[in-house]
């Protein structure tokens, strides 16, 4: 019997070993038979003595099948089944990070990694050993599908941070939503809030968001930093969105920011520029 290749950890459950050939499917707990509608075939067996499927959290926010692990003669595939949550692989003796987007799939270079999702209300995930890959050259040399992220460096406390939570709160009360806010929206949501010293303009919305995306290398601004009209800037928000969301870096703890209720912490400084109150 050929000997297994991939060994799964996951906090409260057995210990699950994988053979090439074999596969094992990860998701909302009491899913195995593959209830996912973008999960075609995933209620499959992992084989002999596999489990067929882990249930990561019995969160409704999470996929019944999130993806899959498959192992390979010379290794394993981690694959995205899920329709809208992204699955993050991270190298657990190094800085690496990637995220798979829905429907894609990634040959794992690196023999101990974490398999995360990020639902936005929490973090679920488990860790895979391959030994195999110990010695293998690809192990050097970082994936190719998937975005690598890493951490995104914003200031929690900042202006630019609340707006950024406003900017992606319709996809955090309706995970399945690829809304994002108007810039409208988040001028009405920030002006809200005590920690905002007055009105917030739509002008001052740009001008954060204009901020958060050049510091994580997103375009959508004209080379004054001005935000750019029209479709770029919808689609720079949207990917601005994804990012943050994806990486953990806004989450749905980050929705009390925008409750007008909560205590406010005095005016900010504008993130743009030190010193400018922001207006």
């Amino acid at each position: 019997m050929t000997d297994a290749i991939t060994t799964i950890h996951h906090h409260g459950a057995d210990e699950v070993r994988l053979r090439p050939g074999e596969r094992l499917t990860f998701g909302r707990a009491g899913a195995a038979d593959g209830a996912d509608e973008a999960a075609d075939g995933a209620d499959e067996a992992a084989g002999e003595g596999g489990a067929a499927h882990i249930g990561l959290s019995d969160s409704p926010r999470l996929h019944a099948v999130a993806g899959a692990v498959e192992a390979t003669e010379d290794g394993w595939l981690l694959v995205n089944l899920g329709r809208w949550l992204h699955v993050r692989l991270a190298r657990t003796d190094g800085p690496d990070r990637t995220d798979i987007a829905p429907g894609r799939r990634l040959r794992v270079p690196w023999p101990q990694v974490r398999v995360e999702v990020a639902t936005g209300t929490e973090v679920v995930g488990f860790t895979v050993a391959c030994p195999a890959l110990a010695h293998d050259a690809r192990a050097a040399a970082p994936p190719v599908a998937g975005d690598t992220v890493g951490g995104l460096g914003l200031d929690r406390a900042a202006g630019y941070f609340r707006a950024l939570v406003a900017l992606c709160e319709p996809r955090l009360r309706d995970p399945s939503s690829v809304e994002v806010a108007t810039v409208a929206q988040v001028a009405r949501a920030l002006s809200r809030l005590p920690d905002e010293p007055d009105r917030v303009s739509i002008k001052a919305v740009e001008r954060r968001l204009a901020h958060v995306r050049s510091r994580v290398a997103i375009g959508g601004d004209n080379p004054d930093g001005v935000s750019a009209a029209g479709l770029e800037v919808r689609d720079a928000s949207r990917r601005l969105v994804d990012l943050a969301l994806r990486t953990g870096t806004v989450t749905v703890a980050d929705l009390t920011l925008l409750d007008p209720t909560a205590a406010g912490s005095g005016p900010s400084v504008d993130d743009a520029g030190a010193g400018v109150v922001n207006p």
